[in-house]
């Protein structure tokens, strides 16, 4: 996964509502409704998960370390859909302890590399990566309409790009691939995508599901004034300029979607 950083996720906790409106107006899913049509789970079946399931969040200090107000913006997310979450006072091993003495059924950990979800009743994991591609799609078909026999592109193809071209051939969607390394080419056609590597091809595409990592790429002109824009790729794609023309029809946040999205894929 891409490591967050704080100036990405501190406000979080405080607008986690604004931005659940925000999904609503474009998607009408808020984050358990999401949870539950990504994860192929009933509305009861998903407020009872709810109502029973306790979660904890544990933070990790491998690696470069904990991520400056990572946990509780994952509690965050998951207080706001009515889960009984806490984050554990102690970490790594020591946390997965003390997760298990306050008989927790479900974890929620990252280091440096991963970001998962554990159902320890159900040896059911979630990973972040494939949780937000898939979550990310499930938003695209509310904010755009059915996806069967529309192309849609994806911009970036690394290891939430391809769960996102899986999730649009389930769909029956055709989807393109902006990619610049060429290398990646054959991968995305064997895998049933068409690569494109011109720049300027993106113009034609009523919706771009962005899954890059460069930051402020994309420049006033390069898309059509009425595209609709998903993006769980961090940084912004969209510089200062861009984002003033495109900034109200694009879907984006840096961990709500996934968080969400991976509560539903583990709640059974």
């Amino acid at each position: 996964m891409t490591r967050l950083i704080n100036d990405w996720i501190k406000d979080i906790s405080d607008s986690i509502g604004t931005y659940e409106d925000d999904l609503i107006s474009k998607t009408g899913m808020g984050y358990l409704e999401l949870a539950s049509a990504t994860g192929n789970i009933s509305k009861t079946d998903m407020n009872k998960f709810v109502d029973d399931l306790k979660i904890a969040v544990i933070p990790v200090t491998t690696g470069l370390g904990v991520i400056g107000r990572f946990s509780q913006a994952v509690f965050s997310i998951l207080e706001h859909m009515g889960f009984n979450v806490f984050i554990t006072k102690n970490t790594d091993v020591d946390g997965i302890y003390e997760a298990n003495l306050h008989e927790a059924d479900i974890l929620f950990m990252a280091d440096d590399d991963r970001f998962i979800a554990i159902n320890l009743k159900e040896n059911i994991v979630a990973d972040n990566s494939i949780a937000t591609a898939a979550g990310f799609v499930t938003a695209a078909e509310g904010y755009y309409g059915n996806l069967a026999g529309k192309e849609v592109l994806i911009a970036g193809y690394g290891n939430v790009g391809s769960v996102i071209l899986k999730e649009l051939k389930k769909r029956c969607a055709i989807p393109f691939v902006y990619e610049i390394n060429k290398e990646k080419y054959n991968k995305i056609i064997d895998d049933g995508g068409i690569p494109i590597e011109d720049k300027g091809s993106i113009v034609d595409f009523d919706l771009i599901i962005d899954a890059t990592n460069a930051g402020s790429w994309i420049e006033p002109g390069m898309l059509k004034d009425d595209v609709i824009i998903v993006s769980p790729g961090v940084p912004v794609s969209l510089d200062k300029d861009a984002y003033k023309i495109y900034g109200e029809r694009m879907l984006h946040d840096y961990l709500p979607i996934g968080v969400a999205t991976m509560a539903g894929m583990v709640c059974k």
